[in-house]
């Protein structure tokens, strides 16, 4: 019977751990303190833009 080789990837899936999915993490978090009203929308978009900088 044959061996089937299985190839897995060095990179964490879009959205899962890593650095990409903790960024995708914390704009869920803010989006959640904006709909609380914990944060005003240009509080949202002033730390979106500063946490998309570290793409």
């Amino acid at each position: 019977m044959p061996v089937q080789m299985v190839h897995t990837s060095q990179q964490p899936p879009a959205g899962g751990p890593g650095i990409d999915g903790d960024l995708v993490t914390q704009l869920e978090r803010l989006g959640a303190l904006v709909k609380s009203g914990i944060l005003t929308r240009e509080e949202f978009d002033a730390k979106k833009a500063e946490i998309l900088r570290r793409l």
